[in-house]
């Protein structure tokens, strides 16, 4: 896991740990947002990179989730 978040940006890892402070997963993309402190409009290209680099999807419009399995677990226990 360790691996995949040391590739990231300092914005992309911003973005990642506010997702992961979301209670349930899928995340509204507001719901990040608001946890960055950013508007939605400012966070969307930072969701953009994260999936063309495989980190997250977007399971349906406006949801954004995790592709590695237990990636929140382990952001929470070693990132938060």
């Amino acid at each position: 896991y360790n691996v995949r978040y040391e590739i990231l940006t300092a914005r992309q890892q911003q973005y990642i740990l506010a997702m992961a402070k979301v209670p349930d997963l899928p995340a509204k993309s507001g719901e990040i947002a608001q946890i960055l402190g950013i508007p939605v409009k400012k966070a969307a290209p930072i969701r953009d990179e994260l999936i063309k680099k495989g980190m997250v999807y977007s399971p349906s419009f406006g949801l954004t989730t995790f592709t590695v399995p237990k990636f929140k677990e382990y952001l929470c226990r070693n990132k938060l």
